[in-house]
């Protein structure tokens, strides 16, 4: 809780249940600032499909849908990518959505349930390692500012 992360992987296992008939979501939450601000990876059983979508001021703007044979009442293992303005989503280890988006790169992640959906998680895991960048050949300064040539005079 309170961890902001910025180049990260999150994966869980999810099972939507049918029980409520109107309403089978449920995913995750990237990059969370405020209730403006964040990305959510939505599988929605009753319509077949996952969605990635940003949170603005303005409302919820889906950014990629990809309609896919998803049942209610079965586990599947949700996963997304996040690196700079990157993010990739995978179900059950194969990619199905890819977006680069600059609005937001970075803030706290979570899980999310489509209103009184019936959603179960397991074995949620967020791996983030801090990546440096490294110069081969480093630049160097010159100690001292170069000599120009001397002017000369046309003859």
């Amino acid at each position: 809780k309170g961890n902001d992360y910025y180049d990260f992987e999150i994966k869980t296992r999810i099972y939507v249940s049918s029980e409520n008939a109107d309403i089978q979501a449920g995913g995750l939450i990237l990059r969370y600032r405020n209730l403006y601000s964040y990305y959510m990876l939505f599988l929605n059983t009753k319509d077949q499909r996952l969605t990635l979508t940003r949170a603005a001021l303005a409302g919820f703007k889906p950014l990629k849908r990809e309609n896919r044979s998803i049942q209610p009442d079965r586990w599947y293992e949700l996963k997304a990518v996040c690196y700079l303005d990157h993010i990739r989503a995978f179900l059950d280890g194969e990619p199905v959505l890819d977006v680069k988006d600059q609005t937001s790169t970075g803030g706290q992640v979570g899980l999310v349930t489509g209103g009184p959906s019936l959603v179960y998680f397991d074995n949620l895991q967020v791996r983030s390692e801090r990546i440096e960048a490294r110069r081969e050949h480093p630049q160097t300064r010159p100690q001292t500012m170069p000599q120009t040539a001397p002017q000369t005079q046309p003859q």
